[in-house]
């Protein structure tokens, strides 16, 4: 009785942890919409996501939607005020909230930055430009490995919590 009990309250864990990294890892996709559907239409990297929300194809949207968030746009989650609020926020929701399913939003969210970073790990301008928008010209690498660490610690933080 108390096993099969048990084993109910970690698959409820699992499974609300998975559905808030889920969630997470999409939270930028669907900022990408909305950035070409609604904040930014007139830009041309906007046309293909705007056909495929016109055609109807959820596939293509997904997909130009990827392809989007690959330009170097001034996209919400690139800048820096928004890191430092995405710190504060996470700090709350891994010692205060108590949520399995904000921790598995957090640890999505930070996987998807950290992949989307990956590609640009050799070339610093090229990482600070794309990610790091509203710091300085000329940003130490220490600090934004820095800044890429805290983030890997807030990722890890959130998934084993």
């Amino acid at each position: 009785m108390i096993s099969q009990l048990l084993i109910q309250q970690f698959l409820l864990w699992v499974s609300l942890k998975f559905l808030g990294v889920f969630l997470g890892f999409l939270l930028p996709v669907f900022e990408a919409i909305g950035f070409a559907l609604f904040l930014h239409p007139e830009r041309p990297e906007s046309d293909p996501l705007k056909t495929a929300v016109a055609n109807r194809n959820i596939r293509d949207v997904w997909r130009e939607a990827y392809v989007l968030l690959k330009h170097p746009l001034p996209f919400i989650h690139r800048g820096i005020v928004f890191y430092a609020a995405f710190c504060v926020v996470a700090l709350f929701v891994m010692t205060s909230a108590n949520s399995l399913l904000g921790l598995g939003v957090l640890a999505g969210f930070g996987l998807h930055l950290l992949w989307a970073m990956f590609p640009h790990r050799k070339s610093f301008p090229d990482l600070q430009q794309r990610f790091f928008l509203g710091l300085a010209k000329h940003v130490s690498r220490g600090a934004i490995i820095s800044l890429i660490a805290l983030l890997s610690i807030i990722v890890i933080w959130a998934i084993l919590a």
